[in-house]
């Protein structure tokens, strides 16, 4: 596996364990790190396909495109999930990275 994606997933699985903790104190902060976990793992497969991008909705729609029509349940599900996720987010935590 090459480096960027290697370390993209391990980003999103830093990202996991704090919003799993924070789902009963703070939801907000939950569902934004639950987020950035599926956007890491968005990049993380787009990486492999040695396209990288700068901007978040660049990252949606590029996963959109490439995996959403491979019709795998993964990419489906990641690719709902990141669209849901990101309408119920303030715009300022969309563009951290």
């Amino acid at each position: 596996m090459k480096q960027v994606p290697e370390a993209l997933l391990r980003k999103a699985d830093r990202a996991v364990a704090p919003a799993e903790k924070l789902i009963p104190i703070d939801a907000e902060s939950a569902i934004s790190r639950a987020y950035y976990a599926m956007f890491y793992l968005a990049e993380a497969l787009l990486a492999e396909r040695d396209l990288e991008f700068k901007k978040h909705a660049a990252v949606h729609a590029a996963f959109g495109e490439h995996f959403t029509e491979t019709c795998s349940i993964l990419s489906i599900i990641v690719g709902c999930l990141m669209r849901s996720i990101s309408e119920s987010l303030p715009i300022t935590e969309l563009t951290l990275n």
